[in-house]
């Protein structure tokens, strides 16, 4: 992740878990993946110069994009969070990036950098952990969180899943 004040999703998660309006299911959902991210955590992995930027071309990775919440309105920053799904299994990653203009978002990232993500409720919780708590004051980016959200329960409802 490129400098930023914005909490990793290890420190969101924890401020989520202990955020006193955090509904119940959403710190369950947060708890859980705080304990698998802590168990799987790899020190920051180092970009193979043959694979292009997993933002640009996800499918270099072996991944697609289902989507994205720009956390800034900002027109010289970026701060964005987006999840990916494997093209073959389906299973969901989520990554997240800020920095100035300079440099392009996720463009030292690789797929081992990207965190897992078990199932809607704990996609929600990590969304709303990088939001800074369950009530997220950005409505744009409220709204990209909702229009995500209804993308992953589509996409679950088109390969037959909960």
């Amino acid at each position: 992740m490129h400098e930023s004040s914005k909490p990793d999703m290890i420190e969101a998660l924890q401020a989520l878990i202990n955020h006193p309006r955090t509904p119940k299911h959403e710190k369950t959902a947060a708890q859980e993946a705080l304990r698998r991210l802590k168990q799987r955590r790899p020190a920051a992995s180092k970009k193979s110069k043959s694979l292009p930027c997993i933002e640009c071309q996800p499918e270099s990775h072996g991944l697609e994009t289902v989507g994205d919440v720009s956390w800034t309105d900002e027109h010289y920053e970026y701060d964005v969070t987006v999840l990916f799904a494997d093209r073959k299994t389906g299973a969901l990653f989520i990554g997240s990036d800020s920095g100035c203009s300079c440099p392009h978002p996720f463009e030292d990232m690789t797929r081992d950098d990207l965190d897992p993500i078990a199932d809607i409720n704990e996609l929600q919780a990590c969304l709303h952990a990088l939001a800074g708590g369950p009530r997220v004051d950005n409505p744009r980016a409220e709204a990209e969180i909702v229009e995500l959200l209804e993308r992953v329960r589509a996409r679950q409802r088109s390969l037959g899943r909960r």
